[in-house]
């Protein structure tokens, strides 16, 4: 429980609440003293400047247990089995990446990488019971709230890291703070540093976020790529309601002793996490994670390890030991993880909304979007063998259509026509030239297009970042922008286009 958000203007040299780092070391905010854990004591000392450092005074959170804590009496283990009484979808996995999230949570500030976890489960399968759980544990050092804006996160945490815990974060609420909420999350897991309005017209603020996020929701609100590989989703089933009630969590303990054990497995100068993650970012590599996947749920699996220990591990069959790190490159395998088979490159998922947002200009049309026009109009089907019948489109209507939704659609033919003409060259010459098949469909979207702004309205694309995201496929031959053929007549008018060769999209790999 690191401090949480950090506001600069010009050169502050405030501290944040909860846990900070110097010289490598862990120093834990508690709000009116700090504590530090020198020659394996824990000493406290007054807030205020240190090391040129200021430390400002704040209210009072839990303080670290200063007393010697046994494997019997490690809180840890109690929760981790209170946690396996929920009906979880992974029951050897979930339960283990929450409890490693509360170890993260209160590293906060500490670490170089925060990850989050979302709760997904419908009505009455105790999201909600488990989120009181977890505020037992922490206390006035869990951030918990029902207002979901950025701004309101802002003005709640100002000098704080603490975590943040929000409840029925759904994807029907509006777009616009959705949005921000989740960029303050991703900012927030790599602490960099934003900007917001200041209290003055013109005057920006900047502000640094520490804070591990945990959310709750019926249905998924996370779908882009960059927030789904920050957060680890955790899925509940019905429970049983004829099954004892856990046992109630000691909030006057189990707190001050989970902040102790992470300030004692951190180590000297980090070492001890360190070498936890890096034993966990080795095996979940073999799981096929890329680096940022590797990030995510090591800090998970090794702030489960600091808290648990070798015996207590041991006891609850929980493989987290040294040479029991290949397990878990089996159990988060990345194909095997919906949140990374679901997190769909940039360009993927640009394209899918232009083929699949419905057409307002053609509300009375028997067709109510592009990828349908598209569909309709193939003389294949989805092996590439000829069909029998006729397209169910016939290429005129479906060119009409396109265009009367702002967007062009032509055949390989058509769009080196006009390289052809002007240097007397053959169909085969100009397709390899511009890396074109010798057939099929082009969609050719504006780079600039009033039209196609308002396709993509209450997209993240709608501002006229299509294009950017279009290009950043790294599939040659999909995404053509050479500037002898990509100024298409659309609308009367000649624009620069993005040309979607689609059939390669279609065969490109999805991740």
């Amino acid at each position: 429980m690191l401090n949480a958000r950090l506001f600069l203007t010009g050169g502050s040299h405030a501290r944040p609440r909860r846990l900070d780092l110097r010289t490598g070391n862990i120093v834990y905010h508690a709000g009116d003293a700090l504590w530090e854990i020198q020659n394996g004591k824990f000493v406290d000392r007054a807030t205020g400047v240190h090391e040129n450092k200021l430390y400002p005074r704040l209210a009072p959170i839990p303080e670290p247990w200063t007393q010697p804590i046994s494997p019997e009496e490690n809180p840890a283990g109690k929760l981790l089995q209170i946690f396996r009484k929920w009906n979880w979808t992974r029951p050897e996995v979930d339960p283990v990446l929450l409890l490693g999230w509360i170890g993260c949570a209160i590293l906060g500030g500490a670490l170089d990488w925060r990850s989050s976890v979302l709760i997904l489960g419908d009505w009455g399968t105790g999201k909600s019971t488990l989120q009181d759980n977890i505020l037992a544990v922490f206390g006035d050092a869990l951030m918990r709230t029902a207002d979901t804006t950025a701004a309101g996160l802002y003005q709640a945490m100002a000098h704080d890291c603490r975590p943040i815990a929000l409840d029925e974060l759904e994807p029907d609420s509006d777009p616009r703070k959705l949005n921000a909420v989740t960029h303050l999350m991703r900012t927030s897991a790599s602490g960099d540093i934003g900007q917001r309005g200041g209290p003055t017209k013109g005057e920006a603020s900047k502000f640094q976020m520490k804070s591990a996020f945990l959310f709750s929701a019926i249905n998924n609100p996370l779908h882009a790529a960059q927030d789904l590989s920050r957060c680890a989703v955790l899925r509940l089933g019905p429970i049983n309601r004829n099954q004892p009630m856990p046992p109630a969590i000691d909030a006057e303990t189990t707190g001050p002793m989970m902040i102790a054990l992470m300030m004692q497995g951190w180590g000297q100068g980090g070492i001890g996490f360190n070498q936890a993650r890096a034993r966990f970012m080795r095996a979940l590599e073999e799981g096929g994670h890329a680096p940022r996947g590797q990030k995510q749920y090591g800090t998970l699996l090794a702030c489960a390890w600091l808290l648990l220990g070798p015996e207590l591990s041991a006891e609850l069959d929980v493989k987290l030991g040294p040479d029991e790190d290949l397990h878990w490159a089996e159990l988060l395998a990345a194909n095997a993880l919906p949140e990374v088979e679901d997190a769909k490159p940039n360009y993927r998922q640009c394209v899918d909304k232009i083929l699949t947002t419905p057409v307002l200009a053609w509300r009375n049309s028997q067709r109510n979007t592009i990828g349908q026009v598209l569909q309709e109009l193939r003389t294949t089907d989805d092996e590439g063998n000829a069909r029998p019948e006729e397209a169910q489109l016939d290429r005129g209507t479906a060119k009409r259509d396109v265009m009367i939704a702002g967007f062009g659609l032509f055949s390989v033919p058509e769009i080196v026509a006009g390289v052809m003409r002007s240097e007397r060259i053959t169909l085969a010459a100009a397709c390899e030239r511009y890396n074109l098949p010798a057939a099929g469909w082009v969609l050719a979207v504006p780079n600039a297009s009033p039209k196609v702004a308002a396709h993509l309205a209450g997209t993240e694309y709608a501002q006229g970042g299509w294009k950017d995201a279009l290009r950043q496929c790294p599939v040659p031959g999909v995404m053509i922008s050479h500037a002898e053929i990509n100024h298409r007549t659309i609308d009367g008018t000649k624009q620069r286009c993005t040309l979607i060769v689609l059939d390669r999209y279609h065969d490109a790999p999805e991740k």
